[in-house]
């Protein structure tokens, strides 16, 4: 997927609709819309394959974790670290057709390599632990609470969009062609997404509303211009 990008017209709208008033704001809002757009696909792929239950939650965490602290102790263990160093050592010099002088070099590297794995696979055993001890985390990473709806967009995507328009001092409403509805429709016009429908805007809307999304957010626009 290549990075969605605004026409000269795009972004005329744009800045009427946030009231933009200078390039500085017109770059970072642009690339803040751009960058949640460019990761809806990504998001869409995850939820098609991740744990629709909070057991199935816990219980592919409980597996990430078994299987990474297995390969990181067998990482460390001399049989099976010398054969990975040996293979990986000769396939790098078939592959560069280095002469066997700069062998222990490549093995220098491969160790590095190596380590550099065992500590990832640390990382990732204390960050599961840290996962199935917290039951809320669990529940958010995964999220669970919309596991039961298929469009991210209205999920993940809108909310952030919602988010972006109160920074830019705007209202979130659901009035029907209205300037938030049209907002959404130059932002899904702009990443190619199917055009939004306005009995889903108005439930996004009453979520929003109904969670306070806007208090999970405190501060101002951080596109905004220092001293605005």
């Amino acid at each position: 997927m290549s990075v969605p990008d605004f026409t000269p017209e795009q972004e005329e709208r744009l800045c009427k609709l946030l009231g933009l008033r200078n390039e500085t704001e017109i770059v970072r809002v642009e690339g803040i819309i751009t960058g949640y757009v460019f990761a809806v696909p990504f998001f869409q792929d995850l939820r098609r394959k991740a744990p629709r239950t909070f057991t199935a939650a816990r219980i592919w965490i409980e597996d990430v974790r078994h299987h990474a602290r297995m390969l990181a102790r067998l990482l460390r263990e001399g049989p099976v670290r010398t054969a990975i160093l040996i293979e990986g050592r000769d396939a790098m010099r078939e592959r560069l057709s280095k002469p066997r002088s700069d062998s222990e070099s490549f093995e220098c590297d491969s160790i590095g390599i190596v380590s550099d794995f065992s500590s990832q696979l640390d990382k990732i055993v204390e960050g599961a632990g840290a996962f199935l001890k917290n039951d809320e985390d669990l529940r958010h990473f995964f999220d669970l609470q919309f596991a039961t709806e298929k469009s991210v967009i209205t999920t993940l995507l809108w909310p952030r969009l919602f988010e972006l328009w109160e920074q830019a001092g705007r209202r979130v409403a659901h009035t029907p062609e209205g300037p938030l509805f049209r907002f959404l429709n130059l932002v899904h016009e702009v990443g190619n997404l199917p055009e939004p429908k306005h009995s889903t805007f108005k439930d996004a809307v009453a979520r929003w509303k109904r969670e306070e999304q806007s208090k999970r957010y405190p501060g101002g626009a951080r596109w905004r211009e220092k001293g605005d």
